[in-house]
């Protein structure tokens, strides 16, 4: 349910900002395995310095088993295991065609958003993103979840 709200709202924060001036963007951050209380804690100044002007959440839910690709697929599309069908890092049984990633629905309402996805973990573009003008993987040698 809040993982929804704050989905619905990131969509529509999304939407609204890029539809009223070009020059808006929208930036969304995962850190995977990153307790909120250690980022706080940390010295991190650039995402310090973010965090004064974003939307965001320290807390977080989970009603599954915590597989990358589960939680990854619930973040980007809003929905839980339930709906976008992603029980492990296999990915079988998606349903992205019925709930689409917010990059993908943010590029269908319009095409002409310049659209990327910059990740270290290659199955989030993949598997998880279905439409996007450009993505990145990283390669420093982090292999993420298998």
């Amino acid at each position: 349910m809040v993982r929804s709200i704050l989905f619905n709202l990131l969509l529509i924060a999304s939407l609204h900002l890029l539809s009223q001036t070009p020059n808006r963007k929208v930036l969304f951050i995962g850190i995977d395995g990153c307790r909120a209380d250690a980022l706080i804690a940390s010295n991190a100044p650039t995402i310090n310095g973010l965090l004064s002007n974003a939307i965001y959440s320290t807390d977080a839910l989970t009603e599954y088993a915590t597989w990358s690709g589960t939680g990854w697929s619930g973040m980007l599309t809003g929905v839980w295991h339930t709906k976008h069908g992603v029980t492990d890092n296999s990915f079988s049984g998606s349903n992205y065609g019925q709930y689409p990633d917010f990059i993908s629905r943010v590029e269908n309402h319009n095409p002409n958003l310049h659209t990327v996805s910059v990740v270290h973990w290659s199955p989030i573009n993949t598997n998880i993103v279905q439409t996007i003008d450009n993505e990145y993987t990283g390669s420093n040698g982090y292999g993420g979840a298998q």
